[in-house]
């Protein structure tokens, strides 16, 4: 059974390896000639939406933050949980269909904004693996004295 579940872990680590190997790459590679194809309006409208998904979510925090405090219903929570929902989706679809490239710059900020929680995960799952063997070692060493 233990084998089972290093072997599956062993594949995962190689597959998650594998993954940040080839985001690495894309974003070397691939942001080079994602940007040389891009007039400056697609390149600004990129910037607008990166940005701009920053800004937005910012302002909603500290908007929402100041309605929870000053009304405590229930039907406050509800908006506080639902509005960012509703006007990051909203924006994205909007500007999906008119503005693509301010569409995409928003996604892109929340794949960022995704991907870095996970990868500080993924390292610090591997760190406590690291000072777990250490701690052993050090232990086996103390015992044999």
């Amino acid at each position: 059974m233990f084998e089972a579940i290093s072997c599956s872990a062993s594949i995962f680590y190689e597959k998650a390896l594998f993954a940040l190997v080839t985001l690495i790459w894309l974003l070397h590679k691939g942001h080079k000639e994602f940007v040389a194809d891009l007039d400056p309006q697609e390149k600004q409208d990129f910037a607008i939406g990166f940005f701009g998904m920053i800004v937005l979510n910012i302002c909603l925090f500290v908007l929402l933050r100041w309605i929870s405090q000053i009304s405590r219903t229930p039907a406050t929570w509800n908006v506080v949980f639902v509005l960012p929902w509703i006007v990051n989706i909203g924006l994205l679809l909007f500007f999906g269909f008119y503005r693509r490239r301010i569409a995409q710059g928003a996604l892109a900020f929340i794949g960022l904004a995704l991907t870095w929680p996970v990868l500080a995960g993924m390292l610090f799952f591997a760190s406590c693996f690291i000072i777990a063997g250490v701690l052993n070692v050090v232990l086996a060493i103390v015992e044999a004295f």
